[in-house]
């Protein structure tokens, strides 16, 4: 349909697209990626599923058929779980659908003698049936006081996803209630267990494991009844509302950088909001410690103006903010002038007061409360980011950088110019800043290739390095 940019033109900007051709073993779905770059190094990229045919049988008698892959999402007392992404995956492709209201999904066009692994997934809206109450149902079991009766139960009170259910899991789940965590980490909101699996040991699901995706070996026909019994991770007393498993984000973080206060010392203060391009507002009250800080003044800087912040007795400062058009993404929300009475640390002396005034986050996706996080952000709201090759060009082997938010499995593609693999590999990475070496020489000339890496989740990073070989 055509690509712009606001500094190349259109006859300028480079397009390549993965895979471009394919063979008998492709027949059905495939997923190709369309990326489009322009003359500064910048890159977009688009994605989308082509169907390949064999009308003529030239792969063969029969080859081509299709078949459709689909199933349900329930509770273990039979509700649907609604609207929760599914995957399928096989080799070179895949495929996400959405559950409907009924809590069925469906994917058409699949290949036949193909293998195929099927996994929801959610990791949304984690206070939904989530309460204190619900710790107090977790120790009685760890005291024996009234064990859990359902093996769906015991997983889902196993926060760290140990394969038991200890004092430690209702350490991680209190950091959530209390604000310390976004999300729990290392396991999602939701887990998810073929429905047709039977327990070993229902007391105790943990002792011979258990499957979290349903795998066809080989498709040979439609298959509709891949279903799956839904948890919600947390939740002992059935308080999920399983309509609303993908509620928008629970949790937005306010971020402000800890620093050091000398006394008398007088320093600028700024928070920041993030996503200011989508909000439509938000609210929130600060309290300062009055006998640590004193608060001077507001800087004129960023979105919030004095009309739409007071400041109250008692160290607290109150702010109301709506728009009608969007902010730019990162922009500081708010810069104060604090003079420092004793030698204190921005930790002791700030917080958000919500006993009496709620602090709320409003987006076209909804409300969510709005929480203050002072430091480094959590990793839960960190997204997988690349950070290039080095070196970049190469002769021999370079390496991609990656900021890794939590540890995960990840896919590594690197094509050629023309479209065709050159490699494929499959890595598990811990967090935080990892590199991923490349020493092939399968690249048939020099030039530049293209690489994609693929998260667990489906998110796709595209990168380019230059291949240069020794001569």
């Amino acid at each position: 349909a055509g690509s712009n940019d606001a500094c190349t033109a259109m006859g300028s900007l480079s397009k390549f697209i993965a895979p471009s051709s394919f063979n008998c073993t492709q027949l059905g779905l495939n997923q190709v990626i369309l990326t489009v770059g322009d003359l500064s190094g910048n890159v977009s990229t688009c994605t989308t599923s082509v169907k390949i045919t064999d009308p003529s049988q030239y792969c063969g008698t029969g080859a081509g058929d299709t078949y459709i892959i689909g199933g349900g999402i329930m509770t273990e007392f039979g509700d649907t779980v609604r609207s929760l992404p599914v995957q399928v995956i096989t080799t070179g492709l895949s495929i996400w659908s959405d559950c409907d209201t009924t809590g069925h999904f469906l994917v058409e066009d699949m290949a036949a003698d193909s293998q195929y692994r099927i996994r929801p997934y959610n990791n949304a809206n984690w206070f939904n049936g989530l309460s204190t109450f619900d710790l107090v149902l977790i120790s009685k079991h760890i005291l024996g006081v009234l064990p859990l009766t359902s093996p769906y139960k015991m997983i889902a009170a196993d926060a760290n996803k140990s394969g038991s259910v200890t004092t430690f899991d209702i350490v991680q789940f209190r950091k959530l209630i209390l604000g310390v965590y976004d999300t729990v980490p290392g396991i999602t909101s939701w887990r998810f267990i073929p429905a047709n699996y039977t327990f070993e040991n229902p007391n105790n699901p943990f002792s011979a494991g258990f499957p979290e995706e349903i795998v066809i070996s080989s498709l040979q026909a439609d298959q509709l009844s891949n279903d799956f019994i839904g948890l919600k991770v947390g939740d002992m007393n059935n308080s999920t509302d399983p309509a609303t498993a993908r509620a928008p984000k629970d949790t937005v973080w306010m971020h402000t950088k800890e620093q050091a206060w000398s006394s008398g010392n007088m320093q600028t203060l700024t928070l920041q909001l993030p996503d200011l391009a989508l909000v439509d507002g938000f609210q929130f009250e600060l309290e300062l410690d009055t006998a640590l800080v004193q608060l001077e003044g507001l800087v004129q800087a960023g979105v919030l103006r004095p009309e739409h912040v007071a400041m109250h007795a008692g160290g607290r400062l109150r702010v109301s903010y709506n728009v009608l058009t969007p902010m730019g993404t990162g922009e500081a929300a708010l810069s104060m002038q604090i003079r420092a009475k004793k030698s204190t640390s921005t930790h002791d002396f700030l917080k958000i007061q919500t006993d009496r005034f709620t602090a709320e986050w409003y987006d076209p996706a909804g409300t969510a409360r709005l929480m203050l996080q002072i430091g480094t952000e959590q990793a839960g709201n960190n997204p997988l980011r690349l950070l290039g090759a080095i070196p970049n060009p190469y002769s021999v082997h370079t390496a991609i950088q990656l900021e890794v938010p939590h540890p995960q499995n990840l896919k590594l593609f690197l094509y050629d110019a023309l479209g065709r693999l050159c490699l494929q590999e499959t890595r598990d990475f811990l967090s935080g800043t990892q590199e991923w070496p490349i020493k092939t020489t399968s690249p048939p000339s020099a030039g530049l290739l293209w690489y994609q890496i693929v998260s667990e989740s489906g998110d796709t990073l595209v990168g380019k390095i230059q291949y240069q070989p020794e001569r």
